[in-house]
């Protein structure tokens, strides 16, 4: 490995980095829009002009910007634009509604707002806030600008502009830049932004990341990952208000001189034909971007363009998983999914799967100069190999805690007697003799029922994955109907191709009676289609708790 503390990109900001390194691939294209594209050099033209038009509003050094602009051009120039000011980035949902919007302007009091177009109602009721409003075709010009306008008048949107003057066009906005060079600043403390989380650990929280934090997670993934390489494409599909996006499918394709295909709303059930249109060499996704595609007909698909494809933001049973390398195989892909482990709180990345080396069915091995232990909190102590605890991760990557949360902070982050702060996941594994980490679960979705016995909606997962019939699970907590208090299991199950309802309902009854035991067997089962996700594509393991 090698010392991050010795590595130049640590002492930038982002911006810096990844313009000391555009410099070298001026020509070549670094962002493809539905046919529009902008070379390296366009990019940080545009990028200046983004930084010029945000001081010409107000925006200076450690002043928050909060955006939810999806895939978009403008979305990355943005980004970098606010960074290079000094400016801090606060990303929130293109989803989010009334009361979240509330929540994210209380909180942070941003100088301005970037949303899409089809967002803007959500802010009807605020006054105080500028906002400045893009559509994602704006940048195609020509017709779709037409449609644009059109778009805008019928929905009623031309009008809303019109009563709240609080609300700025683009247009508006980027006339305000000037000829002159903006210079480059740091946010004090080194704050690049502000990410919320998807509340799958400690619940929903905003994670305070700096520029070393996501600058060392893409050095981590660039030594790691020798096949992206200059001139190599990425299809970006993630949204870039999450972290995952941001560090993965953006800043690390344009340090390493690759270019990102940008599509701004994705339909999971077209994901197949997404691919073979962009043809990219790689690609950073969720498991529930696969929920269709593994169904999909191949025969006599090339999918040769194919190199690397990460898969992290939850787990992936390993059955799911072979069904696609096979597909890729057979479509003469040397790509395979390629799993990795990582949290919001550790600018997504902490480990990753190396092809021989790591065993099968773990996440991988730690990143460069990152440690991961298991933890048990009985004994305060940390666990040998083999044994089942609590993931704690120290590195560079580590956030600097939750944004104005110091007792959630403190439970995150702690001082341990090796002098050492490490972060505690809430979520558990183990490590095995050969240094690989296998994730079991969140600390989180541990249950108590009406008697007093800790339940594992993992150890029902895997049992009832057993089952012949049964294709993929989830199991969650619910409340306990039959007793005053305490939770129960509640399976949501996906059957095998060709398995009708009522003969999977018989065989599933005789199977969790002859394989669970009593205090372990469901309250309820629900066969579906496909399993909940959440808006960020994870496993929804809380939202049936109502």
């Amino acid at each position: 490995m090698y010392g991050y503390k010795e590595y130049e990109p640590l002492n930038k900001s982002v911006y810096e980095y990844m313009s000391s390194c555009a410099d070298r691939y001026k020509e070549k294209t670094a962002i493809s829009y539905y046919g529009k594209v902008f070379t390296y050099e366009e990019m940080l033209e545009r990028i200046e002009n983004f930084a010029s038009a945000l001081k010409s509003f107000g925006v200076g050094k450690n002043d928050v910007v909060a955006s939810s602009l999806p895939g978009m051009p403008e979305g990355v120039f943005l980004i970098y634009a606010i960074n290079k000011i000094g400016a801090v980035y606060c990303a929130f949902d293109c989803r989010s509604k009334g009361d979240e919007i509330k929540d994210m302007l209380d909180t942070f009091s941003p100088k301005l707002c970037f949303v899409p177009d089809f967002q803007v109602k959500e802010f009807r009721d605020v006054y105080d806030s500028a906002v400045v409003h893009i559509s994602p075709v704006h940048c195609l010009g020509g017709f779709m600008r037409f449609s644009e306008a059109w778009a805008n008048f019928f929905r009623g949107r031309t009008l809303f502009y019109y009563k709240h003057k609080n609300f700025i066009s683009y247009e508006k906005f980027i006339s305000k830049c000037s000829c002159e060079s903006v210079s480059c600043e740091k946010s004090e403390g080194d704050v690049f932004g502000y990410f919320y989380t998807s509340g799958t650990t400690y619940g929903r929280k905003s994670v305070i990341l700096t520029n070393e934090n996501i600058n060392a997670a893409v050095i981590q993934q660039t030594k790691a990952n020798e096949k992206i390489k200059a001139g190599g494409s990425i299809l970006n599909i993630m949204p870039l208000f999450t972290c995952y996006s941001v560090t993965l499918a953006m800043h690390l394709p344009l340090i390493n001189g690759v270019s990102i295909s940008l599509v701004p709303l994705v339909n999971t059930k077209k994901f197949k034909h997404l691919i073979i249109r962009h043809k990219p060499n790689y690609i950073i996704t969720v498991p529930a971007h696969w929920e269709y595609f593994i169904n999909e007909d191949f025969d006599g698909c090339d999918l040769s363009f194919l190199k690397t494809i990460i898969v992290g933001g939850d787990s992936i049973d390993e059955s799911y998983r072979k069904k696609l390398d096979d597909i890729f195989a057979g479509c003469k892909a040397e790509a395979k999914i390629n799993v990795g482990y990582g949290l919001t709180e550790t600018a997504s990345t902490t480990t990753k799967e190396i092809s021989g080396v790591t065993s099968v069915g773990s996440v991988g091995a730690p990143l460069g100069n990152t440690l991961v232990k298991i933890y048990d909190a009985q004994t305060d102590s940390f666990l040998p190999c083999g044994e089942k605890g609590e993931i704690c991760i120290s590195g560079p990557t580590v956030c600097k805690g939750y944004y104005q949360d110091r007792e959630m902070t403190k439970k995150l982050l702690r001082m341990h007697k090796d002098g050492r702060v490490w972060l505690h996941s809430g979520d558990i594994g183990y490590v095995d003799k050969n240094g690989s980490l296998f994730f079991c679960e969140r600390l989180k979705r541990m249950f108590v029922r009406f008697d007093g016995s800790k339940i594992s909606p993992y150890s029902i997962e895997q049992s009832l994955l057993q089952c012949p019939v049964v294709k993929r699970c989830l199991v969650v907590a619910i409340n306990d109907k039959a007793h005053s208090h305490g939770k129960c299991a509640k399976a949501f199950v996906v059957l095998q191709d060709n398995v009708k309802k009522a003969v999977a309902k018989k065989i599933l009854d005789n199977f969790i009676k002859a394989n669970l035991d009593e205090h372990m067997l469901p309250g309820e089962i629900e066969i579906v289609e496909k399993l909940p996700y959440t808006k960020n594509g994870k496993l929804d393991y809380f939202g049936s708790d109502k």
